[in-house]
């Protein structure tokens, strides 16, 4: 197996929230350099597996030297972009879409990929931010969404989604040289907060392109019925003969509670919580 994936973050904001995300998902594997102030010529890119750049001062996108980041895409490099300065680079429209409480901004699964793993084409998936940056709940009158507009497709450039809110490009895939260069709107959601709708998945599509981090096996366009979750729980028990489904006893409304268990019975247990408010 190899080893894990080096990951090297230009940005402007280096003690951003993002940056304190990717260090807490990718630990030890992160090097995060203030592209403004630090030299990111192509030899220093070179020795990383993957190059993050995300922009949030349109004044500082000059100091970037994204020229520098496709060279190391064409060379193998796998690269992901906030969508501003893959926007800039490509002379893509770039728009920043304020809705108000008209609408809830989604991104739309346009492609079944590596990197959309989990979703199929069709799912739609809220992806938006508030100008505050507040809980939702609050402030839905200030939700936001970024997108390019005039993609042209193509066999090495695809769009992977695109916004419920004018049909542009949300998340991108270029091939160029024997490289990748993905890019997603990384600046409209926030942090990923219990009560933000809009970022829950913000990472996601980075853990499929970089593998072996966040991520997960299927989207669920709906919430299941009991009787479907039940059904869906011996499905997974039949197809792994490793996982032990247990019917524990009933709940106050008399419907069964069960577990699945993995692994050595005789080793002490870590116990995984799920649906616990599933009445809600």
């Amino acid at each position: 197996m190899p080893g894990p994936q080096t990951i090297l973050l230009l940005t402007d904001s280096p003690r951003g929230a993002t940056a304190q995300d990717l260090d807490l998902l990718y630990p030890g594997r992160l090097t995060v350099r203030d592209f403004t102030t630090e030299a990111h010529d192509v030899d220093a890119l070179r020795a990383y597996d993957h190059v993050i750049t995300l922009v949030h001062a349109g004044t500082n996108l000059p100091k970037l030297d994204y020229a520098a980041v496709e060279a190391y895409a064409r060379g193998g490099g796998q690269v992901i972009s906030g969508l501003f300065e893959y926007a800039q680079s490509r002379r893509l429209h770039f728009s920043k879409t304020h809705v108000a409480d008209r609408i809830v901004p989604a991104m739309e699964i346009a492609v079944e990929c590596d990197v959309t793993k989990g979703f199929a084409p069709g799912d739609t998936i809220p992806w938006h931010g508030t100008v505050s940056g507040a809980p939702e709940p609050q402030y839905a009158n200030q939700m936001l969404q970024r997108q390019v507009m005039g993609v042209a497709e193509s066999e090495r450039m695809r769009i992977l989604a695109t916004s419920n809110v004018n049909g542009g490009a949300v998340l991108v895939e270029e091939c160029v040289g024997d490289g990748r260069m993905l890019a997603l709107d990384l600046l409209s959601p926030g942090r990923p907060f219990f009560n933000a709708s809009g970022s829950a998945n913000k990472y996601l599509f980075i853990g499929n392109a970089i593998g072996r981090s966040v991520h997960f096996g299927r989207h669920y366009p709906r919430k299941l019925s009991y009787d479907e979750f039940v059904a869906a729980l011996h499905a997974l028990a039949a197809r792994h003969p490793q996982l032990r489904l247990s019917a524990e006893a009933p709940c106050s409304d008399g419907r069964q509670m069960w577990s699945i268990g993995l692994g050595d019975e005789g080793l002490p247990t870590l116990y995984f919580g799920a649906a616990i408010h599933g009445w809600e």
